[in-house]
């Protein structure tokens, strides 16, 4: 029976590390027939122990496959590959000299001395354990190291807790603050509108009829050339006003520091326009009408274009819109004042982008965003 068939114990590391036992070439590893023993002590007894309290989530459940596999196989429900036998063998084995009972890998040694002695047979330890494999020579035991891969080793405790806030970081918003358009989004619809636009000539005619019809009725001194002239005037900046009102339009931004992490101070934003837009800070009145009942004389209430200036928005040399925040509070979102862009080419349809840039901190971080304008109309 000798040298026919090599019988294998492999140390409980082997059930652990490696994968699931019944799947490996226990033949093509040993080089010829071979069985597989596993003694009851300490093999199964290890096993049982790391199942029922290894703290590695892991580890307990190869533990727990390997001893359900070697109960399926002592009920001849499972078998090895290639015909390789199996033992559970539930023999107390002889202590010899040299031998520590109360060490795992010592009782394997000492299974397998005595069932080689016991069954007149070959026998070899199965290790991938560097002290095993310098011991069990010592007793004239074979040694035969794993050939296959180990499993990936299962993370500590530490290593968890680290993976876990990583991906709890990965899942929040960046820390930098960011700009969207004051609904939160990053893309914006404007409308440009058709209206109206009347020649000078036009102009002059309508003021001439109103003002004769106004002379007839007596609604205006004599020949009033002064309220005839600024009136013309202002008409034609009304309609130069209304055509610029139909190709300009607000911009709303809502800057949000989403997590506190940015800093409270030094917080810089640098709005660049497309190339079809002109950026205006300012936001115009529509011209008065004069008074007409008024004497000439004493002056009349022509009012020019009045610019309203949005708070905070400076232009820099480049024609681009600056905004210097002093304070931002954390883990909030702040709406910045509306700034104008008008339309350069009032025939001008599609998409463009809106160029931002935020700088923070001392020295400077700079968060580049872009926000796309979708310019539509008749």
């Amino acid at each position: 029976m000798a040298g026919s068939r090599l019988y294998l114990f492999p140390d409980t590391n082997i059930f652990l590390h490696f994968r699931c036992f019944v799947e490996i070439d226990w033949r093509g590893l040993a080089g010829c027939d071979a069985g597989l023993v596993v003694p009851i002590r300490p093999t199964i007894n290890e096993l049982d122990r790391i199942k029922n309290e290894s703290r590695k989530g892991k580890l307990r459940e190869r533990a727990w496959l390997a001893v359900r596999k070697i109960d399926a196989l002592v009920d001849g429900l499972e078998r090895l590959r290639d015909g390789t036998r199996f033992e559970a063998w539930a023999v107390n084995p002889a202590i010899v000299t040299g031998i520590d009972p109360n060490y795992p890998d010592d009782l394997l040694l000492a299974s397998a001395l005595h069932f080689a002695a016991e069954q007149g047979v070959d026998v070899a330890i199965v290790t991938d354990d560097t002290g095993l494999r310098l011991k069990a020579p010592n007793f004239g035991l074979r040694v035969l190291r794993m050939t296959e891969e180990r499993l990936p080793p299962e993370p500590d405790e530490k290593d968890i807790e680290i993976r876990r806030l990583q991906a709890q970081v990965a899942a929040r918003p960046s820390a930098k603050p960011k700009l969207t358009f004051k609904d939160g989004s990053t893309e914006h619809d404007v409308r440009v509108l058709r209206g109206p636009s009347e020649s000078d000539a036009a102009i002059n005619e309508a003021v001439e009829e109103e003002y004769y019809e106004k002379l007839e009725d007596g609604e205006v001194p004599g020949d009033d050339e002064t309220w005839r002239r600024k009136e013309k005037a202002r008409r034609r900046r009304v309609r130069d006003y209304e055509a610029r009102q139909r190709v300009t339009f607000p911009v709303e931004l809502l800057l949000s520091n989403y997590d506190g992490s940015t800093p409270a101070d030094d917080i810089d934003i640098t709005v660049d326009p497309p190339e079809v837009f002109s950026l205006t800070l300012t936001k115009e009145k529509a011209p008065e009408k004069p008074d007409p009942f008024r004497s000439p004389l004493a002056g009349l209430n022509v009012s020019r274009i009045a610019p309203i200036i949005a708070d905070g928005w400076e232009l820099d040399g480049e024609n681009r819109a600056v905004r210097v925040l002093s304070r931002v509070k954390h883990a909030q979102s702040q709406p910045l004042e509306p700034f104008y862009l008008r339309l350069i080419d009032p025939e001008f349809r599609g998409p463009v982008e809106l160029s931002c840039t935020i700088n923070v901190g001392e020295p400077a971080s700079n968060e580049r965003s872009t926000l796309l304008i979708r310019v539509t109309g008749p």
